[in-house]
């Protein structure tokens, strides 16, 4: 018998390895499902307050940074996502398709992120991947992401999931 240790011997082991290829599948999934959006082209809706007539996503100077987390947009406060635009603009200036696919790819991580917050809360492995794949593939996602709103949202759930899912790891420590 030798020494070395195999994932069939650790059940734990096996099982992480699963939920990893799970969410990766979902993240897959998820993105050829929304991947025609990234074609889109900005919307008449909030895109250009958010990105194509906002002067804050124009400037990435020290002073254009202390006016992006200091200046509300349409009476909302997005630092996150107006410096996401601005990195963006300093590429692509008025291109759509970067945007879009950074909003797609952030959407992307919330569906793995749903993944594991329902595997967290449920412990069961076919009720999180299918909660995350109706999540990840939801009609809201097509709409939001064909415009480019949806990042704001996006960091927004991000951070809140992301948070909720290490709380208890914390807290076991």
């Amino acid at each position: 018998m030798s020494s070395r240790s195999t994932d069939l011997d650790n059940p734990s082991r096996t099982s992480n390895r699963i939920h990893a290829l799970l969410a990766g599948g979902i993240a897959v999934i998820t993105f050829l499902f929304l991947k025609v959006c990234v074609g889109n082209q900005f919307t008449n809706w909030d895109d250009v307050s958010y990105i194509s007539a906002n002067s804050l996503v124009k400037d990435i100077s020290p002073t254009g940074l202390k006016a992006i987390f200091s200046t509300p947009v349409m009476g909302n406060y997005h630092p996150l996502t107006i410096l996401s635009y601005a990195i963006e603009y300093n590429f692509v200036q008025l291109n759509p398709w970067l945007y879009h696919f950074d909003s797609l790819v952030l959407h992307i991580l919330v569906t793995v992120l749903v993944y594991w917050f329902v595997l967290l809360l449920s412990r069961n492995t076919i009720a999180a991947a299918i909660t995350a794949l109706l999540f990840g593939a939801a009609p809201h996602a097509c709409r939001i992401h064909s415009m480019d709103i949806g990042q704001k949202g996006s960091f927004m759930r991000v951070v809140l999931r992301w948070r909720v899912h290490c709380l208890p790891i914390l807290s076991s420590k």
